[in-house]
Formats: C-alpha cells, structure tokens, sequence
C-alpha cells in the first residue's frame, strides 16, 4: 500500500501507516511516543525504544481493527477521515501537532 507521511491508510491489503514520532531520552534509557496516538513505549537504546514503539503500534492498531472501532478512536484522537481512495482505502490525517516553547519563572525558595 502506498502511504504518505502522517497518514494512515486501510484498505484490502490491511493497515499501513507513517506516522511521526518522538525519541527522548529518559531515566538512563529511551522514551519513544506517537504523540497523534497517546502511544508510548521504551527501550534501553533509540532502536530498542522505535522498535518497542513499532510494536506497541501494531498491538493497538490490531486491537482497534479488531474490536471494530478503528474510525471512532482515530476520530477521539483528532485524526481527520480523509475522502476515500481508489480501491476503497481509508485515509486518516493527523492532528496538527504544535511545538513551541514557553517561558517558565520561580520565584527564590524563601
């Protein structure tokens, strides 16, 4: 299936997806999350923390699949149903997800 960045396409030949993620490092390991998707797993290496997260992916996209509420939890997410392909794949876009920073002040511990 031919898939572009940030979407999620189902169709006959199942689910693919490209979606962005994020790897930080955390408590001597790493953290990698699909902030579109609330999912989050970990790794001692970035590697293991991707392939973890790989993983995790898959296990709620099955699950979703599965129980029948793939559209509705994408929805709840913030992902948009895009109009319907050829061959009569889905496509779902991401949330727009803004980055910013801001400005954080304490006062003096008395």
């Amino acid at each position: 299936m031919d898939n572009t960045e940030g979407q999620i396409t189902v169709g006959p030949a199942g689910l693919a997806a490209n979606i962005p993620i994020q790897i930080f490092p955390e408590a001597g390991g790493y953290v990698a999350s699909c902030m579109p998707l609330g999912v989050a797993s970990q790794g001692d290496t970035r590697e293991e923390a991707e392939e973890n997260l790989k993983g995790a992916l898959g296990l709620f996209f099955e699950e979703l699949i599965r129980a029948g509420s793939l559209d509705d939890v994408l929805a709840e997410c913030g992902w948009a149903k895009l109009a319907t392909g050829p061959e009569t794949l889905e496509r779902f876009a991401p949330p727009r997800v803004e980055s910013r920073t801001v400005e954080v002040t304490v006062p003096p511990a008395a």
